[in-house]
This record gives C-alpha cells, structure tokens and sequence, in this order.
C-alpha cells in the first residue's frame, strides 16, 4: 500500500483512546504500520465510568472483545443509542463519520482495529474486489475469526520489534478480506489466477526473502517482483511451498543460524545480527521453539 501518513495516523489512534478521568491502572498498548493498526485496552473494573470521545472520519473502528468478563458500553452519536454487554470474542464495529462519544464501565480488555477508508479502498482495488461503503454488524455478535486472528497478534503487540513485516503484513491482509467479506459485503470483480506461483515466480519470492535477512521486506515488495497483488501472492505461495512467506522465512533463518553453530566460531549474538533476529534472545527463543534445544546447546550436541 501507499501507506497513511504517520504523523495524523499517530494523533488521530491518539484521540480514540483518550481517556478522560481513567484509574492509573488501565493499559493501552497500540501499534502500527502502513496497513495494521491495533490498540489494546486493558484493567480493573473502575469506580467510576471511563468517558472515550473520538472525532469523526471516514472510517470505522473495529472492537474485539478479550476478556470471558462483560462490559458495559454505551455510545452515542448520530442517532446511535446502543447499552451493550459485549462477551468473550464478541465484536463491535464503530462508523467514524460521525462524531462519537462512549461510556465504560466494568473490567476492560478490548483489541480495537482502526480501519480508515483509504486503507479499505485500496485493499479492495489490490484484490480486483468491490469497494466496501460500510461495515456493518449486529453489536456483540461473536466472532471466532477475528478472535483467532486478534491471538495471533497479542503476543506480537507486545514485543513489536521481535516481530516481521511480513507477519504483520499476512495478518492485516486476513483482517481486512475477512472483515470486509463479512460486514462490508465486498465482492469479487476479476477471477483470481488461482493455483501456485511458477517455478521462476517461486524461486525470485524465495531469492528476496533470503537476501533481506537483516532489513524488512514487505509482502507488497515481492508480490510486486511477482507480478501478482498482495493477497494472490500470500495464496500462491502457500499452496507452492506449504506455508507463509512468513513462516518459510523463519525456517530459513533456523536453518542458517544450524550452518552457523555447525561451521563458524561465530557467537550466539553475532549470529543474531547476521540472520535477522532484534537479538540474541529472541534467537535463542525462536531456536528452542523450532527444534526442542538451546542454540548453544545445539552447538555442543553437533560437536560430539
């Protein structure tokens, strides 16, 4: 994508989550890129109800429910009236157009995701699709897609810099198609290519992908060398090699870190910054998960 513009995106996820007379305990924890933005709200049941005010936009804002315990949210603005009781995995989507005000009360624990209409617009175009006037659904109707998808990018809202573009970019192109299916009615308007990428395409995905092990690459930027959109490239892929760009790319990254214990005197952390780790304990954790042993561990065992 394009991409918003830093600065007004920045002040404007600022003012949705502007809490007016808030306890110190809540929590917010937001993040962004070009095309995923997510706020998590969190704490205690407050004394007294948390007033949210946000500034009408063209756009809408998408709220999941994390918690199994209730909340109370009443919002008001351009002839809305709604008094909810949202459960575990239930979901809330906000027109932004008009100006809004909120009521909270109860324990918090939301992930909201900020939809600007420039975002969904040119998400629609990259996949040949209809574009999407309004997402719309039943306040408090759960959602075991989106609440799927939210737990795949909790533990990543928390630790960003461990985390890939390429992962962030999968899950904002699964968030965005499955909400505006669902609630924007968006509609197919060019067949799809279909099938998996060739052999040439497969191999030029696979050469950028392990030539940027230490810098980011985006899904947009090899889809492009393809010669498909974002979406059709994610699928071909997956059906040419089994998995994710994202996913191949931390075995690759595995696989070079094993040469590296195997045939250098190279140390854990100058391995880190050589395959593309934020340092050297987030390759011993990705290491571990990957193969049932420490790095160093792994390096002893290859010796003997």
């Amino acid at each position: 994508m394009s991409g918003l513009d830093e600065g007004a995106f920045g002040v404007r996820l600022g003012r949705y989550f502007k809490l007016i007379q808030a306890p110190p305990s809540l929590r917010t924890t937001s993040f962004k890129t070009h095309q995923l933005a997510a706020t998590r709200l969190s704490g205690p049941a407050a004394s007294d109800e948390i007033r949210v005010d946000i500034p009408a936009e063209d756009g809408f804002l998408c709220q999941l429910q994390l918690s199994a315990q209730t909340q109370s949210q009443r919002w008001r603005g351009d002839g809305l009236r709604l008094n909810q009781v949202f459960a575990k995995d239930a979901i809330g989507i906000l027109d932004l157009r008009a100006e809004l005000n909120a009521e909270l009360s109860g324990p918090l624990d939301s992930l909201s995701f900020y939809l600007p209409r420039a975002m969904l617009d040119e998400f629609a175009d990259d996949v040949g699709a209809t574009r999407v006037d309004l997402l719309r659904c039943e306040p408090g109707l759960v959602d075991p897609v989106l609440a799927h998808l939210g737990a795949a990018l909790l533990p990543e809202l928390h630790q960003p810099v461990e985390a890939s573009s390429l992962f962030f970019d999968q899950l904002a192109l699964a968030i965005n198609a499955h909400l505006m299916q669902r609630y924007g009615a968006m509609r197919s308007l060019r067949r799809s290519p279909g099938g998996a990428l060739s052999p040439a395409r497969e191999r030029r995905a696979k050469e950028l992908l392990a030539s940027r092990l230490s810098a980011e690459v985006s899904i947009a930027e090899i889809a492009s060398a393809c010669g498909l959109s974002r979406a059709y490239f994610v699928s071909a892929f997956r059906q040419s090699t089994g998995t994710t760009p994202h996913k191949w790319l931390q075995g690759y990254k595995i696989e070079r870190v094993k040469t590296l214990l195997a045939r250098s005197d190279m140390t854990i952390a100058e391995m880190a910054a050589a395959c593309g780790f934020a340092d050297q304990s987030h390759l011993t954790r990705s290491f571990t998960k990957a193969l049932g042993l420490a790095p160093a561990a792994w390096r002893r065992q290859c010796s003997n």
